[in-house]
């Protein structure tokens, strides 16, 4: 257990910033910026609401996030057509773009590493990576049931 628990402590420091290729010069974000970005661009638009689900967090804590990523010009909300009491978040162009050359980046980097790697490495490597997030995810959830806390999971880009 000592060696995965280095393992994942290593990982988890590397992770804890992302260099955002956007227009001019990289900047740093945090992960769990990045992470609502990546869920913004993925599913948006989208509710404050529906990001405190996936993230498993309150609203406020949510909120101080976006407003991050708005601060950098990445995400923006807006009223809901539907709803006026209620806001939809988006991505902006620039956050778009940022968002997708920093995956793209991410992606080549890990082709890097990987490729030297036989398939069925890479394989059972993805596979036992989405069992321990399944695993933490339900151990979150007992968490959560158990105390009627929301628990933080250091794999949904929440606190860690």
């Amino acid at each position: 257990m000592d060696r995965v628990e280095r393992a994942l402590t290593g990982l988890i420091q590397r992770a804890q910033n992302v260099r955002l290729y956007g227009a001019g010069e990289p900047q740093l974000l945090e992960r769990s910026a990045y992470r609502m970005l990546g869920v913004i661009y993925d599913r948006g638009p989208l509710r404050l609401t529906d990001l405190a689900i996936e993230f498993a967090l309150d609203l406020s804590t949510v909120s101080r996030q976006l407003a991050t990523l708005e601060r950098a010009g990445l995400a923006y909300r807006y009223r809901d057509p539907a709803d006026q009491r209620a806001y939809l978040l988006a991505t902006t162009e620039a956050g778009r773009t940022a968002f997708e050359r920093t995956r793209e980046a991410r992606r080549r980097a890990l082709h890097e590493i990987l490729d030297a790697w036989p398939a069925s490495d890479v394989d059972m490597f993805a596979a036992l990576l989405d069992r321990f997030h399944a695993e933490l995810r339900v151990r979150s959830s007992r968490h959560e049931s158990a105390t009627g806390r929301v628990a933080a999971l250091p794999a949904s880009g929440g606190r860690a």
